[in-house]
């Protein structure tokens, strides 16, 4: 006779538990039996029950030793599928306090034996589902605590702007935070903790950080599972505050960096009448320590800024702007004021659009002319950095001022903010 394997969602049609109440290896032994050693670790037990399987008697008349099928012919993955054998989480008949972990060990007595034993492990270590029952092998996989969870730290190339001060602290408060209205949100470096120059000027350059991450999987019943859901919230931030796996992630400050869900198709624990499909999904997720988003960040400066169109250059070369009329995006120039005995040498800096420059040299050409002063100078302006509006952030180029080199700093929102909550992500930790 040739062996077909049983199919899925039936029972074997080869193996059967054991029924005899003989010990004699010779012989049918029972369904069952004690191991004599069994462990304790940490204060639980774990016990060890040996369950017996054989052949099933297929042709008429036959003895316990001569059956139509041969031993050499049974895969071991048939005796996993007979009527007897312990499902995981099945509570112990002979005390519900223990329930099967799920581990053991399959042996055949000999290699021609048609006995298979199976050593069962069994604990007491108890576990509740998502509503607060003891768990057992009829607890869906969706109300099942989070497994395999792991906290690493991991690294994040970008912008090297901003580094600690001796209390530990990056940033001032956000100066908006509506990011949904403005697009951008603003941050002013505290007390001097930009990374600088010896000049004290601001160097944007490259670096990394380190968040941490979070992994776990847990399950879902098909009903709550969004493929949308999936592919919207990979690679996302959370909008709001959420609670996952007991972790407060605050609105902003925790970003997917894996979903991974896979469809599970299982027969139900001990009956083979009827399948239990759910999602598995593995998840990772970095977390910002210190609340600092995941955008990158770029210092506000640039070669143009705005200026108002109407202006007034004293004497001196001081120039004013008139706050009420229209605005012009302009190239910046700087020049500094002037007196009639050393010209420009000791004068302070000024800053403006080439039409104000062009007014000033004007002026100054004026008020010099006859005297042996120095030609009027003057310097095109780079990287020059920016108030939130767009003009010339000027304590911030003044070593005068407690700002001297405090650029403002741009965050775009290059990570989607998503609500997490169609995830259906657990709330709960790994102690249940």
């Amino acid at each position: 006779m040739t062996f077909i394997s049983t199919p899925n969602g039936e029972y074997s049609r080869y193996i059967r538990p054991c029924a005899a109440t003989s010990n004699n290896p010779l012989e049918e032994p029972g369904s069952h039996a004690w191991a004599d050693e069994n462990s304790v670790s940490d204060g639980y037990l774990t016990l060890h029950k040996t369950f017996y399987f054989t052949l099933k008697d297929l042709s008429s008349g036959s003895l316990f030793w001569d059956g139509a099928v041969s031993p050499f012919e049974i895969p071991p993955s048939e005796v996993l599928r007979s009527s007897g054998f312990p499902q995981k989480w099945e509570r112990l008949a002979e005390d519900t306090n223990y329930h099967y972990t799920g581990n053991g060990t399959l042996r055949h007595l000999s290699p021609t034996s048609r006995i298979w034993a199976f050593d069962a492990e069994y604990t007491s270590k108890n576990e509740t589902d998502s509503d607060g029952y003891s768990r057992d092998d009829k607890t869906p996989p969706w109300k099942r605590k989070p497994t395999n969870v792991s906290i690493e730290l991991d690294e994040i190339e970008g912008p090297l702007t901003v580094g600690y001060d001796k209390n530990n602290r990056r940033f001032k408060p956000i100066v908006d935070d509506d990011i949904g209205n403005i697009g951008y949100l603003v941050r002013q470096a505290s007390n001097h903790n930009i990374i600088r120059n010896t000049a004290g000027d601001p160097i944007n350059g490259r670096g990394t950080r380190y968040v941490t991450k979070v992994n776990f999987t847990y399950c879902l019943k098909p009903n709550d599972f969004s493929p949308m859901a999936i592919i919207n919230k990979n690679g996302s931030v959370n909008k709001s505050r959420i609670t996952v796996i007991n972790i407060e992630i605050p609105a902003g400050c925790g970003r997917i960096v894996r979903l991974q869900p896979q469809l599970i198709d299982d027969w139900d624990s001990g009956s083979f009448h009827r399948k239990t499909p759910y999602w598995e999904i593995q998840v990772s997720i970095q977390l910002a320590i210190h609340g600092e988003s995941f955008n990158q960040k770029l210092m506000n400066c640039g070669n143009r800024a705005k200026f108002h169109k109407g202006f007034t250059i004293s004497d001196s070369g001081e120039v004013t702007q008139d706050e009420e009329t229209k605005l012009v995006v302009d190239d910046v120039f700087a020049w500094r004021t002037w007196d009639l005995v050393y010209g420009q040498m000791l004068g302070n800096i000024q800053y403006g659009c080439k039409e104000m420059l062009v007014n000033a040299k004007k002026l100054y050409k004026k008020k010099t002319d006859g005297k042996e002063l120095p030609d009027f100078t003057y310097e095109q302006m780079q990287s020059v950095p920016l108030t939130e509006n767009g003009f010339i952030d000027k304590d911030a180029l003044d070593p005068n001022s407690e700002r001297f080199g405090d650029y403002l700093m741009i965050e775009p929102l290059t990570v989607p903010r998503e609500d997490w909550a169609h995830l259906n992500m657990p709330e709960k930790g790994v102690k249940w």
